[in-house]
This record gives C-alpha cells, structure tokens and sequence, in this order.
C-alpha cells in the first residue's frame, strides 16, 4: 500500500498524538481522473480559524418613481420619433438625388425620356402641413418659349385645366402654373409626381404623372386643378400652348389682350370651353364631351367630339393677301351643331378675303348662321347631317351658288325680297334656282357677274328631314 506524504502534521509546540497502528487505518479516496467541472467547494469548519461574518454594506436599489418611469417614457417616445423624422429625411433625399439624377424610385411615377429633360420634379407629402390644406405646386414657364405644353400619364388623373388672368400675377415675362390637389389623402401623394420639363430646346412644359392604382383598397381618381395664370391689362402673346390632358375639363377665361398663335387643347370625356379665345389656329378636340364658346382665329379652327354638342360664337378674319382660306371644321356625332360665324376682312376697304366652313354631325340638328360677309369674298362652305333638319342662313353680301338635298321632303329656300345692296350701289340681287325632289339647286349675285371674280359655293345636306336655306 502506497501512502501519502501530505498526512498532516502537528502543529508546532504541540506534542502530536501517537497514530494508530498502520494497518488499521482506511486507505484514502482515489482523488480520480481531474475534472473540467467546477467542484463543490468544501468547508471544513474550525473553531480555531472561523472568521467572523460582516453586514453587507452595498445599498439596496429603490422601486422607481411614477414619474421617473414617466420620464423615461417620454425620452424614449422622442427618440422613436427623431428615427422615424430621419426616415422621412432619408426618403426625401434620396428622391432629391432622383431627381437630380433624373432617376425614379421604384414605385414613383415619373417621365419618360421621350418627355424631356427634367428641370425639377415634385413628390411626397413633406410639404404637406395636413387636411385643412389643400396642397399647390407652382410653376413659372417663360412667355419666350416656341412652345408652351402640359400633359398627364395615369389613369387616376382626371380634373380641370383653366386659361385665367389675375391681377395678383405681376411677371409679364412668364406664366404661372398651379396644380392643385382637391381630394387630398396622404395616399395621394405617393401616387402623384409633377415635373417641370423641356422636350426640347425653346420648348417648356409641366408633366402630372400618376400610378395606375392607390396603395391598398383605395381607387378613387384624383381631382387635380390645373391653373395657367397671365397678367392683366398687359398685352401677351404666347408663341404655342398645347395641352394633352384626358379626363380634364377645359376653360379659357381671358380677355382680347391674350392672344395665342397657335393653341391645342386634347381630352375626352368631358367638356371644352372657353368665354373668349383668340388666336391664329386653334384645334380643340374632345369625345362624349361639348365645345362651347367663342373663338376669334386668323387661320384655322378644328373643333372635334363626338356624342356631344358643338355650341359656339366664329370670329374668322383673312387678310384678303392670302391665297389660302381661312378654314373652319367642325365635327360631331349623335348630338348638334348650332353656330353663328362673323367672317372679317382685314384690308383696307374690308372687303375680300377668303373662307371654307365644313360642319358635320349625325342624328343631331344643324344650325349655322353667317350675318356678316365681306364684299366680294369668297365662301364655301359644306353642312351635313342625318335624321335631323339642316338650316343654313347668309348675309346678303353672300354671291355663288348653292346645292340643296334632303332624301324624304323638298328643301326649301327663303330669299328676303326686301334686301338692300351691301354695298351701296342699289344693285338688284337675281337669284335663279331649280327644285326637283329631295333637290334644289342654283345661284344668287348683285347685279352682273363681276369679270374674274371666285364665286362661292353651299352645300346643305340631310336625311329624314328638312334642309333650309335662308338668304337673309
């Protein structure tokens, strides 16, 4: 038997105790393999070496107080809301870089590159202080400009577009463009960008872009309002303006200090309108949407829709210079045509000039009335119609001839006996005609044929109704 070597020893100054005979005492514990664990501490008590234990003197910790906890609420409400500020902050940055380097966010609406260059672009609510607001976007676009054009892209865009002077509006070098949002939500502003653009050089313009839904369940279009202010009483004249706006409905509301050299106004679905409009050529076209209103032009009218009225007051001029006529179109179906046209010659005895009318709807009536004509112009011009009456009614200055047809009845013709020569002269007017059924035919002059002179030409047809022409 192997014993160990660190039995204990008697501590000095003390006589130690004889052991007991070797063979009677056990063998110890086999310490064993050493262990990675952690061993159970062993206390071996001794009266002799015993320390005596001492109070703790760590204070204890006390409950916190309501408004402490308070407190810490409000701090930590604070710091939540400084994160989501600078959220907010990143997002509206990172459109900034967008738009400066004339890249889209996914999910934005934004311009093509057929659209133009990007001058500055608008999205997002954080200019928006809330629902007593209804946000505006404001634009200046240079009166300078070859071309001036606003247009929109989505199907939740619908609203007004409206040709208005202000005296709050003081540049004479620029107009004003104001979008509004009507029916403003938050939502609205995530599917609305507006942009200021230049499609090319010399052309300036204003893009509303819109996604093809909202976020979530909401479908409702936007109500956009979409304003060109010009001064007043300052004599302007824009070079172009040509709008591309579906679902907006059309208003010019100036007086004859604006003028346009060339205007376009496209939409459907709704109506174009206009107090008063002057300019060189001008093309309005719309669908299931009326045209009204008066309209002075130089060169060129196109009034187009369908399913819906056209209802206007024609100022045509001609400088009488010109070889070409001044022409005027107009176009509708299932609906009538009802317009009273005053034809001006700009020369210096007034008189001269030349112009070509042609006006056609279907199921609808037609009425056209020409009270003023120029002496020694030309006309010709073409209405027709079907299951409706025709009546068309001239000034007396009118020479030529004119061509009446129907398909169920006689046309009729009414020649006011009484009429005085436009000119003066105390001309007898002679009129010749002649009536077969469902057509009449013929001419009307002052005095004798003039030498060379261009004679003017009225065509008046319908169908299952009567066709009138009133020789006034």
């Amino acid at each position: 038997m192997i014993l160990p070597d660190d039995l204990p020893k008697a501590a000095p100054g003390t006589q130690g105790t004889p052991p007991e005979d070797i063979d009677s005492v056990p063998p110890p514990a086999y310490p064993g393999y050493p262990s990675y664990q952690r061993g159970q501490l062993r206390i071996y008590p001794d009266s002799s070496t015993a320390v005596p234990l001492r109070p703790c003197s760590i204070p204890l910790a006390k409950a916190e107080s309501a408004t402490g906890r308070l407190l810490r609420a409000l701090v930590a409400a604070a710091m939540v809301w400084s994160l989501a500020c600078a959220m907010i902050w990143t997002v509206d940055i990172r459109i900034w870089w967008a738009r400066r380097d004339n890249v889209a966010e996914p999910g934005i609406p934004w311009p093509d590159a057929q659209d133009g260059k990007i001058i500055e672009c608008e999205h997002g609510y954080g200019r928006w202080s809330g629902p007593s607001e209804t946000p505006t976007w404001a634009f200046d676009l240079p009166l300078s400009a070859d071309m001036l054009y606003i247009f929109s892209r989505g199907s939740l865009s619908r609203g007004s577009l409206n040709v208005i002077q202000s005296p709050k509006w003081l540049r004479r070098d620029a107009a004003g463009v104001e979008v509004t949002i009507q029916n403003v939500q938050k939502s609205s502003f995530e599917v609305i960008t507006v942009c200021k653009l230049e499609r090319e050089s010399g052309h300036s313009g204003i893009g509303v872009f819109t996604s093809s839904s909202r976020p979530g369940s909401q479908s409702d279009q936007l109500e956009i309002s979409i304003s060109i202010v010009l001064p007043v009483d300052n004599p302007t004249h824009i070079t172009a303006l040509e709008t591309r706006l579906p679902g907006f409905l059309h208003s010019v509301h100036t007086g004859s200090d604006i003028t346009f050299g060339f205007l376009s106004f496209t939409t459907e679905h709704t109506q174009i309108s206009a107090e008063y409009l002057r300019a060189e050529d001008v093309k309005l076209q719309t669908s299931n949407g009326g045209i009204i209103g008066h309209i002075d032009v130089t060169h060129s009218l196109e009034l187009i829709t369908s399913n819906s009225q056209i209802r206007t007051n024609i100022t045509a001029h001609h400088d009488g210079a010109s070889d070409s006529y001044t022409k005027v179109k107009m176009r509708t179906s299932n609906a009538p045509i009802i317009s009273s046209m005053d034809l001006i010659a700009t020369t210096a005895d007034a008189s001269g000039g030349m112009f070509d009318f042609d006006a056609r709807t279907s199921n609808g009536k037609l009425e056209l009335e020409i009270p003023l004509i120029p002496l020694d112009s030309t006309l010709k011009l073409s209405a027709r119609t079907s299951n409706a009456h025709a009546i068309v009614a001239v000034s007396p200055a009118y020479e030529g001839s004119f061509l009446l047809r129907t398909s169920t009845t006689s046309p009729s013709l009414e020649n006011e006996e009484r009429a005085k020569d436009p000119s003066g002269r105390r001309r007898y007017r002679r009129l010749m005609f002649v009536r077969n059924r469902g057509v009449m035919y013929g001419t009307v002059a002052w005095g004798e044929r003039r030498p060379g002179a261009q004679m003017g030409n009225i065509e008046v047809t319908s169908s299952n109704s009567d066709v009138l022409l009133d020789l006034l």
